[in-house]
């Protein structure tokens, strides 16, 4: 029986494999497992003037010379070394951190990468350090999974064999950027040296692994912000007794737009009151909204007084107790698996957060919500299910309680039947280009679980529809 050492990316992964497998050691499908983890990454590069050979190291090491710039990258051979942290105690956690993997690799014929499976590559990178520190020269396989029971049970199934990593398209992917973020510190140490020789004290900011581009699209959008100037402007407008506002429809062509309020009053005054005509009535119907991503999950939490890093830091730690799912996911979107995951405990959610069950008649993964698979699926509440909102705000407070209410009813909304509205367009009996249109609420369903017109916070609150005049 072949024996397999399962490297978990951190210690929550760990106890997830755990808890899928039945225990820290055993037998499953027919392997033999031995589970250890890391601490995110323990390898760093070293630094530049340790990467390249002997005679240039002294121009690797002057940094604030400009005729040592620019760097070129085929000097550099790319070593590592344990990461050092901050302090001593950081460098020997992190040295007990790889004994402890090291230690258990004895007896086993293949290791196993069972680490985060994000499109970035991270974790095959963080996997492969510890492997090629270790010596290793057999076989590697990767489980790809998403975090839940199910899923991590379902990728034996499926291993790979990744043992030539120069083949293994995430992991050169991964080690890509990551010599091209070293390659490009020299951009920050020119752009000092520059502006000291022109007498300016520059603030450098470390912006990690926010890309050149990024950086000048977040400065053409701010400058564009600051240099936008607004044009005010005056138009006539009708609105009947239920505030339903009649415009004309705007084009370049329009003229009905002034730019000062006396033109404006001139064209009001050749007006009078008007009668409503009712062109149409239509039965619609919607569905309900895509599952939140983290941004949205912030907008949402953060309207009741919840600042940005204290959502992220309790969302983590919810996530990390595998209350709520993973965080940072780049889909709005689950598939069949992960739904059929919930499926079995969304009564005992929606007791939990105020929803009734009998809301919940849609029982099937709907289309607008399903992809053929997801590395982690969108933000919602996850198996590890509370007992009640106490027990959230014991552990995690008001804010952690936010967090649950508000991506446990986004996932229930998708349980419910659509929104039902009657959409009536108008116009004026009088002056038929000033036209209306208003949905009237006709059955509420998953809008009584979850509003996505919350997301807006220029919404006005509380205000009902009140339909036109009949």
């Amino acid at each position: 029986m072949t024996n397999l050492l399962i490297i978990n990316e951190k210690p929550s992964q760990f106890q997830t494999f755990k808890q899928a497998l039945g225990g820290e050691k055993g037998t499953y499908k027919g392997f033999n497992y031995t589970l250890c983890h890391s601490y995110g990454h323990l390898f760093e590069l070293k630094e530049p003037a340790e990467l390249v050979s002997a005679e240039k190291k002294a121009r690797y090491s002057n940094w604030n010379d400009l005729s040592c710039y620019p760097w070129d990258y085929q000097d550099f051979k790319w070593k590592k070394r344990l990461k050092k942290g901050k302090t001593a105690e950081d460098s020997t956690f992190y040295k007990k951190a790889f004994g402890a993997i090291k230690q258990k690799l004895p007896g086993h014929d293949v290791i196993v990468i069972a680490t985060d499976t994000d499109t970035s590559g991270e974790g095959d990178l963080l996997a492969w350090e510890i492997i090629e520190a270790t010596g290793w020269q057999g076989k590697v396989f990767r489980l790809n999974f998403d975090d839940s029971i199910p899923s991590i049970q379902r990728s034996f199934n499926i291993m790979t064999d990744v043992s030539n990593k120069m083949q293994n398209g995430d992991y050169l992917e991964s080690t890509g950027r990551e010599q091209f973020e070293m390659l490009t510190m020299q951009l920050s140490r020119i752009a000092k040296i520059v502006a000291y020789q022109a007498n300016y004290k520059p603030n450098i900011q470390r912006i990690g692994r926010l890309k050149s581009v990024i950086v000048d699209l977040i400065y053409q959008r701010t400058r564009a912000r600051d240099e936008y100037v607004k044009k005010p402007h005056y138009e006539v407008k009708y609105k009947d007794q239920s505030d339903n506002i009649f415009s004309r429809k705007f084009t370049d062509e329009a003229t009905f737009r002034h730019s000062n309020k006396t033109a404006a009053n001139q064209e009001l005054s050749t007006y009078s009151n008007n009668s409503v005509i009712i062109d149409k009535k239509e039965i619609k119907k919607q569905e309900p909204s895509s599952l939140p991503d983290l941004g949205q999950v912030g907008i949402l939490v953060g309207k009741h007084g919840f600042k940005d890093k204290e959502i992220l830091d309790t969302y983590q730690s919810m996530y990390d107790k595998r209350i709520v799912s993973y965080p940072r996911t780049e889909t709005n979107k689950i598939d069949e698996d992960q739904f059929a995951e919930l499926l079995p405990l969304v009564d005992k959610i929606a007791r939990i957060v105020g929803v009734d069950p009998k809301l919940l008649t849609h029982r099937t993964l709907r289309k607008k919500f399903k992809t053929e698979h997801a590395e982690h699926g969108a933000n919602r509440p996850w198996y590890n299910v509370p007992k009640s909102l106490d027990e959230i705000r014991n552990q995690y407070g008001e804010c952690g309680v936010a967090i649950y209410k508000e991506v446990s009813r986004a996932f229930l909304a998708i349980l419910c039947d659509d929104y039902v509205y009657e959409k009536q367009t108008a116009h004026l009996q009088n002056h038929p280009e000033f036209k209306s249109s208003i949905n009237i609420p006709k059955e509420l369903n998953y809008k009584l679980v979850f509003n996505e017109e919350e997301l807006n916070e220029e919404k006005e609150k509380g205000r009902a529809p009140k339909g036109f005049p009949l």
